[in-house]
């Protein structure tokens, strides 16, 4: 049940995302994507007695494996966001660095907002 629900919030916000910023499905589909591999990932952090409404933070699991969790499934979703907006690989030097920089962005955003939540 919690699967199916996190899809409906990664289609939502999709959804929402796309409508306002106009580009057709893009984020939708990255976030679907996301949302489906992100338990099998969680899987390789969290301790095998953990309870299923284990919730990953930076207090949980620690800086340096939520660090890792978090910046692998964020380099995912820009990966696979800038891959279908431009559908192509004639470029790879392009779209790894707006990746790459879309994915440092995002990290320090997520690092400054769980380090205020942790106080």
């Amino acid at each position: 049940m919690h699967r199916c629900i996190s899809l409906l919030w990664a289609m939502a916000a999709g959804l929402c995302i796309d409508v306002l910023s106009n580009t057709p499905g893009l984020t939708c589909a990255s976030l679907l994507v996301v949302a489906l591999l992100q338990p099998v990932w969680l899987r390789l952090f969290v301790p095998r007695d953990a309870s299923d409404d284990y919730v990953a933070s930076m207090r949980t699991m620690g800086v340096a494996p939520y660090l890792l969790y978090a910046s692998v499934i964020v380099m995912l979703h820009a990966s696979l966001l800038f891959l279908i907006e431009s559908f192509s690989m004639s470029a790879p030097l392009l779209w790894l660095l707006q990746a790459a920089a879309s994915t440092l962005l995002t990290m320090v955003i997520i690092t400054t907002i769980e380090s205020l939540r942790a106080n």
